[in-house]
């Protein structure tokens, strides 16, 4: 696949030397993406993925979430937060170079939930006192086949 290019019209140097009538060239610029640590590009959005603890995942919480500008941006998760789930930030992935100034992508975040390495024997027998949790336990034991996406089109891209 060619890298995207971006072609400015008219604002090159003039061919055929410095005359006024001579043809005014364009300007090409070809970008060549690198791979970044924590983000993947898919078309303007941006795909990452956000670790968050348990107890945040099952209870809620503040998670700030890293841009690419550097800056951060709030996200308050009131529902129970599924590994591999996602939120969409609106207007927070690439600008759209179709259209400079003007509309971005998406920033998608992914969620990994940290469980612990280990409970102890109370911690174990507090968690079975849940009424929520007990329902589950039977749907944990049965295995689904999972959801894969068809072809490639729908996988991040490395920026």
């Amino acid at each position: 696949m060619a890298p995207p290019q971006l072609t400015y019209r008219g604002i090159g140097d003039q061919l055929g030397g410095s005359q006024p009538s001579q043809t005014v060239g364009d300007v090409r610029v070809v970008i060549q993406e690198q791979p970044h640590a924590q983000y993947a590009r898919l078309g303007n959005d941006l795909v990452t993925i956000q670790r968050v603890p348990l107890l945040t995942a099952l209870t809620g919480g503040l998670v700030q979430v890293s841009r690419l500008d550097a800056n951060t941006v709030d996200v308050q998760l009131t529902n129970v937060v599924a590994p591999g789930s996602e939120v969409v930030l609106g207007g927070q992935g690439m600008p759209d170079p179709e259209n400079p100034g003007g509309s971005r992508g998406n920033l998608i975040v992914r969620f990994e939930v940290d469980f612990p390495r280990s409970l102890d024997a109370d911690a174990q027998n507090k968690l079975r006192e849940i009424p929520e949790l007990q329902a589950q336990r039977v749907a944990l034991v049965t295995p689904r086949r999972p959801q894969l996406p068809s072809g490639n089109d729908h996988e991040p891209q490395p920026c």
